[in-house]
């Protein structure tokens, strides 16, 4: 019988469901998550036991003739066919222009298709054809508790562990295509010894972090009234062209989290209950608890205020954004 994944959408769930099916003809994956797409064709590849000169590949649009001739084609040293077909648009809209893949439901045990998809439409006829002979995943992005997963597993196939914050510093500072930060993941395990550790301090001095991931760094280092420290990233962030507004948008955004952490520990909330209630990684969380140790809310709501004054001064003109926040820095510090 044929499967789908509806009510399916974890990457370590897909790959489990993809692995424990019995192998099938067609396949369909589709969705934004490339990394997703690719790793499932290999799976499937593996359990056809099929070697690289097997596989022959198509690319852009198709014809049902074209797809049909590339099955027909004898592969080498093997008595499987496998032909992979990517963003071929035949399964979304209406499925007429794109041709009859009907004897797709007819291929014989030693033919597979693996089709690689941006989008799919499920009320597409094609859509339906590969859903009732074969396989369909959804390669959805995936949310950041799933990308934590696959990194860790990605890093322990090196032989390496990782830190959750280094894994969070790697979203800041790369993004969460999960293509790059694979890569980045093998990258920095060249830098560790086997069976060491990927850590925030690796990620720092080893990859080259977005304005986006110094400014954690610089709201960090205010927070914990480093001021030496947070001279020295604004200093940088500024440079790199960031506008001061942005700067001071962020530096009021982590303390209002820090006010709204205050009220929950002192609300006897431990770290997953913060983290729940903000609705944020319990890293952060974490984070959030040791940093406000140094304030109480009263102090918290003061520092607010200042942010939200030096900010209508600087847009009124009254003061220059960057001395604003060299002085902010300077008083938070002294606080």
């Amino acid at each position: 019988m044929a499967k789908k994944s509806e009510g399916v959408t974890g990457a370590t769930e897909l790959a489990r469901t993809l692995r424990q099916s019995e192998l099938k003809n067609v396949y369909l994956f589709y969705g934004e998550e490339d990394y997703l797409k690719s790793n499932f064709t290999k799976i499937v590849i593996g359990m056809a036991g099929v070697g690289e000169d097997a596989v022959t590949a198509l690319d852009g649009k198709i014809t049902p003739a074209a797809l049909e001739e590339a099955l027909e084609t004898s592969p080498l040293l093997s008595e499987t066919q496998v032909v992979t077909v990517r963003d071929s648009g035949i399964f979304k809209g209406s499925a007429k222009s794109a041709g009859d893949y009907s004897f797709l439901a007819e291929l014989s045990g030693d033919s597979i298709v693996i089709f690689r998809e941006t989008e799919a439409d499920r009320n597409n006829a094609n859509y339906k054809v590969a859903e009732a002979c074969g396989l369909v995943l959804e390669c959805a992005v995936q949310p950041e508790s799933e990308v934590i997963k696959l990194l860790v597993k990605k890093a322990a196939a090196n032989g390496r562990g990782i830190t959750t914050g280094a894994i969070l510093m790697l979203f800041r500072g790369t993004g969460k295509e999960l293509f790059r930060l694979i890569n980045e993941v093998d990258r920095l395990s060249m830098l560790v010894p086997q069976g060491g550790t990927i850590d925030e301090k690796c990620v720092q001095e080893a990859t080259e972090l977005s304005p986006e991931a110094r400014m954690y760094d610089l709201t960090d280092a205010i927070a914990e009234k480093n001021c030496d420290k947070a001279m020295t990233m604004l200093g940088a962030i500024l440079a790199d062209r960031i506008p001061e507004q942005v700067v001071l948008a962020a530096v009021a955004k982590h303390f209002q989290a820090l006010y709204n952490t205050c009220s929950l520990t002192e609300q006897n909330y431990n770290i997953r209950e913060v983290a729940d209630s903000l609705k944020i990684h319990e890293y952060v969380a974490k984070k959030y608890v040791r940093q406000v140790q140094n304030y109480n809310k009263k102090l918290l709501a003061e520092i607010i205020a200042e942010i939200a004054d030096v900010d209508m001064r600087c847009k009124n003109s009254l003061l220059d954004a960057r001395d604003g926040l060299m002085v902010l820095i300077e008083d938070i510090a002294a606080k």
